[in-house]
């Protein structure tokens, strides 16, 4: 089995998994847990979750291997709506903790 590979196939044990093989393990494994995932939605989960936290949208770029940072930024566009989701709900709560 080659060293330098992530991911490699098990029946051909010299050759990468392509990016095909890699997305139907995914789905299978998913089914199998239940649970809805795709290689896309995890991709999108990762880009959020970092720019929640802070990081920078060029960053996020090189990270997904986008070429065009407009690619990048749709996700914080995204972002920012949940954010302000997250402050509507959070208020309201405090609104509501402080009446008298």
């Amino acid at each position: 089995m080659p060293y330098d590979l992530f991911f490699w196939n098990q029946k051909r044990k010299n050759r990468a998994l392509s990016t095909k093989g890699i997305q139907k393990k995914v789905e299978r494994y998913a089914k199998a847990a239940g649970i809805k995932a795709s290689c896309h939605s995890l991709r999108h989960t990762f880009a959020s979750n970092l720019l929640e936290e802070g990081a920078e949208v060029i960053s996020i770029k090189e990270l997904m291997g986008h070429s065009l940072i407009e690619s990048s930024e749709r996700y914080a566009k995204l972002s920012n709506r949940r954010v302000k989701q997250i402050y509507l709900q959070t208020i309201k709560k405090v609104i509501d903790k402080t009446r008298v």
